[in-house]
This record gives C-alpha cells, sequence and structure tokens, in this order.
C-alpha cells in the first residue's frame, strides 16, 4: 500500500488515489464514511453520506432529486450520539436528513 500523509493521522487507514489525490478515513467505534439513501416522506429520493466527526457527533450530508433530477443538497450534524448502536446511528441520521429537507422545502 502506497503512504498517505493523511494516515499518519488515523490509527486504521485505507488510501484510494483518484487524480493523485489522498483520501483517509479513521476507523472510530467501527463507523467511517457511510453511506445512505432512502425517500423522504414528501417523494423525494436523496443519497449521502455520514461519518463520526468526533466522540458522540455525527455529520452527514445528503443529496435530494425527484424523478431524477436534482433539487438540492442539505448537510447537518447530530449531537450525543454516546453508546448507541450503528442500527441507531443510521436511523438517527435518516430521520434528521428527512425533517432537514422537510422543513425547507
Amino acid at each position: 500500500m502506497t503512504a498517505c500523509p493523511l494516515g499518519e493521522l488515523a490509527t486504521k487507514y485505507f488510501t484510494m488515489r483518484n487524480k493523485g489525490i489522498c483520501w483517509a478515513a479513521t476507523y472510530s467505534k467501527g463507523i467511517i464514511m457511510t453511506s445512505i439513501s432512502g425517500k423522504t416522506s414528501n417523494g423525494f429520493t436523496y443519497e449521502g453520506d455520514y461519518e463520526q466527526a468526533r466522540s458522540g457527533r455525527v455529520t452527514w450530508t445528503a443529496t435530494y432529486r425527484r424523478g431524477g433530477d436534482f433539487f438540492g443538497m442539505r448537510h447537518g450534524h447530530i449531537n450525543e450520539l454516546l453508546d448507541v448502536s450503528l442500527a441507531e446511528v443510521d436511523a438517527a441520521v435518516k430521520s434528521d436528513i428527512e425533517s432537514t429537507w422537510i422543513q425547507s422545502s
């Protein structure tokens, strides 16, 4: 594996080369950048990702579409997620993505 300068900051890391840019992700309580997708109650589909920003805090980004057409992007964070399962984190992120889009549209 080619050494990545960002990897020195991580306990474990992986690298991916894309146009000479090195990307790294840290493993912290089993959470790294995680893909997520779903459909909001008002009919928009979304694709996004989330990661643990620090202990108990998750940040996320999502892109919203309807009928394949781009409608917008949002990002957010959730605090106080200490000692919760990965399934609960996933459900909390989906709920926050839903409510953020519904409130803004």
